[in-house]
């Protein structure tokens, strides 16, 4: 189901989303889709979000709400000996090597 972010962006996974749930535009008004949540995806719709308050932005991501953000996130680990906190990073910035032979 679509829900609202803080900049008026509305995200809908893919898989689950229904269309009794999603708001269509407005006769004339703007509607710009975003396919990714990755961090461009969010960047992007944000500023379109953000720069005209008439539009609507409609940001679609395959992973659940958990996962906007791509490879920039956070996940929690529980252990016998707590619950720890991992970041995730983008690869080309973790696996310089790999990417440097690419291109």
């Amino acid at each position: 189901p679509a829900s609202s972010l803080s900049t008026g962006v509305s995200t809908q996974g893919t898989s689950s989303s229904s269309s009794s749930s999603r708001q269509h535009p407005q006769p004339g008004q703007q509607h710009v889709v975003v396919v990714g949540g990755g961090v461009g995806g969010l960047a992007i719709a944000s500023r379109i979000a953000s720069t005209d308050k008439s539009c609507k932005v409609t940001l679609l991501e395959k992973n659940s709400r958990d996962m906007l953000g791509g490879r920039c996130g956070s996940f929690d680990v529980s252990t016998k000996y707590g619950t720890f906190r991992h970041e995730r990073g983008p690869s080309l910035l973790l696996l310089k090597d790999v990417y440097d032979e690419l291109f």
